[in-house]
C-alpha cells in the first residue's frame, strides 16, 4: 500500500509548535470559494489516528472544513 497523507484545510494558522506536535507540516493553498488557506498536512498511520488529530483539533478550538485522505507520491 503507498504511502498516504491527511491533508486538512483550517479556517485559521497554527503556529510552528502545535504543527510539530501534531506531527505535519501546513502548505499555503488558494481556494476559488475560500480565498487562501492554510492546510495542515500529517502522514496518515490509521483511522485512530485521524480520529485523534480531528479531536485534538477541536480540543483547540481550530474549525476546519475540509478533510482528504491521499497518496503522498501523486496527490490524489
Amino acid at each position: 500500500m503507498p504511502a498516504r497523507h491527511i491533508r486538512i484545510r483550517l479556517a485559521g494558522r497554527l503556529d510552528e509548535h502545535t504543527v510539530e506536535i501534531l506531527g505535519g507540516w501546513t502548505e499555503e493553498v488558494a481556494d476559488a470559494t475560500a480565498g487562501d488557506r492554510v492546510e495542515i498536512v500529517v502522514p496518515l498511520i490509521d483511522r485512530a489516528q485521524l480520529d485523534g488529530l480531528l479531536a485534538q483539533l477541536g480540543g483547540l478550538h481550530i474549525d476546519y472544513d475540509r478533510v482528504v485522505i491521499e497518496d503522498a507520491t501523486t496527490g490524489v
